[in-house]
């Protein structure tokens, strides 16, 4: 018995088109938290495009990122037409970025280059920028290996394709990468370019660590009002939040689960995640204290620099600055003196009067 086959030319192939609907990433504290769509999405998908390097990683495809790793220690002149060709063939690659155009370079920086094109998409146009980090060893292969081929006698053949040539050039690549190495090495030493691994190491050294992300604190209503639901778990959508404490009959403090500004976004019907018996309606009404996001990294720089010119100690104004805008819902911090006696702290508290504006603003 011959096996049958069909032929191949006559299966049909669906292809997809990748989801802009997709998870938020949050750049400045390291953390995806949320979704995002549409044109947000799509800068996402090309900051993520332009941050992989393509061929490095098993989990994407080879034709998912751009090439820029051999660029280092390249000369300028060969560095800028081939960026504004690798990142037009890396883009165009994703079907809902149309065409790439508008590229302009700075290179005014030794070492550095800095450019900025426009992304026609189906969401319309972004502008985007991408900066390459400054090389304090600006060396490209054709100096190392024309001064390894130096110290070769002349007597001996050193021109391209000979044994000697072809031995040392791929020698002089490998150093040239040393090199792009030890940039990096060299970047991630210092706080005031090390990316945010490197410089919670760097705050540590200082008693400085992140500021954690918090978790939200809602008002809770419940029908009926007699019913106790302390310790329930509820949700909106895929945020799951917790029941503390009783506020009143009906009234609860709920807690957002998930740490970080996500939990601030919703009100309204929620589920209970297992059966209640008798209850009725559960719905979130207000906010009491925004969730926040961990600390991001340029405040957190920006606190390690600031903690050489002012140190807390003893209740000093930098103290209690510290002190206070660490507390969950806590935005920001004014130190008013009180040495005269002439202001009360109680008199610091707002009035009615501006907390009635204050909620007149937020519900704009």
């Amino acid at each position: 018995m011959i096996p049958s086959s069909t032929d191949s030319s006559q299966r049909i192939f669906e292809i997809s088109v990748q989801p802009t609907h997709t998870y938020k990433m949050h750049l400045k504290s390291g953390t995806v938290q949320g979704y995002t769509d549409g044109q947000d999405a799509m800068r996402q998908a090309i900051y993520k495009i332009l941050s992989t390097e393509r061929y490095q990683y098993a989990m994407y495809s080879w034709n998912y990122g751009v090439e820029l790793l051999d660029l280092y220690g390249e000369p300028m002149t060969y560095v800028c037409p081939e960026l504004e060709r690798r990142i037009t063939e890396a883009l165009t690659w994703d079907e809902r970025i149309e065409s790439v155009d508008d590229f302009e370079f700075d290179t005014s920086t030794k070492g550095e280059v800095t450019v900025t094109f426009t992304a026609h998409t189906i969401f319309g146009d972004i502008e985007v920028e991408k900066g390459g980090g400054c090389l304090m060893y600006d060396v490209t292969h054709e100096e190392i290996l024309g001064r390894m081929l130096s110290r070769v006698p002349d007597k001996l053949d050193k021109r391209e394709g000979s044994v000697i040539f072809d031995a040392q050039s791929p020698a002089a690549l490998e150093l040239q990468r040393l090199y792009v190495e030890l940039n990096t090495l060299i970047a991630e030493s210092y706080a005031d370019s090390a990316s945010r691994e490197p410089l919670i190491r760097r705050c540590k050294e200082r008693g400085i660590t992140p500021y954690e992300a918090t978790k939200a604190l809602l008002k809770g209503a419940f029908t009926p009002t007699s019913i106790d639901v302390t310790g329930k778990r509820f949700n909106i959508g895929a945020v799951n939040y917790t029941v503390l404490s009783k506020i009143k009959d009906g009234e609860y403090q709920v807690q957002c689960e998930s740490p970080g500004t996500g939990g601030n976004q919703l009100l309204g019907a929620m589920i209970p995640i297992e059966y209640i018996e008798g209850l009725e309606t559960a719905e979130l009404t207000e906010l009491l204290v925004p969730g926040e996001d961990e600390e991001d990294t340029e405040a957190l720089r920006k606190r390690y620099f600031r903690s050489f010119n002012e140190k807390a100690f003893g209740g000093n104004v930098q103290d209690y600055l510290e002190k206070t805008n660490a507390i969950p819902g806590v935005g920001s911090t004014k130190v008013t003196g009180v040495w005269g006696g002439d202001i009360r702290p109680a008199e610091l508290i707002p009035s009615a009067g501006v907390k009635s504006w204050y909620e007149g603003l937020s519900a704009k």
